[in-house]
């Protein structure tokens, strides 16, 4: 990453030097206000996913499972999805369901 202090960075503004010149000061202004909006639109694009990541987390749990914590056997009964060691989720739906995910599947273990 360049470091603010480096030619490389300021050389290729030579041609902006010139169109700023030739402008009035209201066009400058007028640029100005428009660079100020974009950053704005930036900014609350840059928190809208942020939100909607902190969103996910709340709505996401992750859980490490181990079969000998709640050893049963009950016989020939064997829930297959108990017997998993690992990683499972629960997801928590906007209709206020509640789904157990023996296996995350597509969800990274560290969010």
């Amino acid at each position: 990453m360049a470091a603010l202090e480096d030619k490389a960075i300021w050389e290729d503004g030579e041609e902006m030097d010139e169109e700023v010149l030739r402008m009035q000061t209201d066009e400058i202004v007028s640029r100005a206000r428009l660079l100020d909006n974009e950053i704005k639109i930036m900014k609350s694009e840059i928190m809208r996913i942020n939100h909607e990541q902190q969103a996910m987390k709340e709505k996401i749990k992750l859980l490490d499972v181990d079969p000998q914590d709640n050893a049963e056997e009950d016989g020939a009964n064997v829930d297959l999805d108990s017997q998993r060691k690992g990683k499972c989720a629960v997801i928590k739906t906007s209709t206020r369901q509640t789904y157990f995910l023996p296996v995350i599947g597509l969800v990274e273990p560290e969010i």
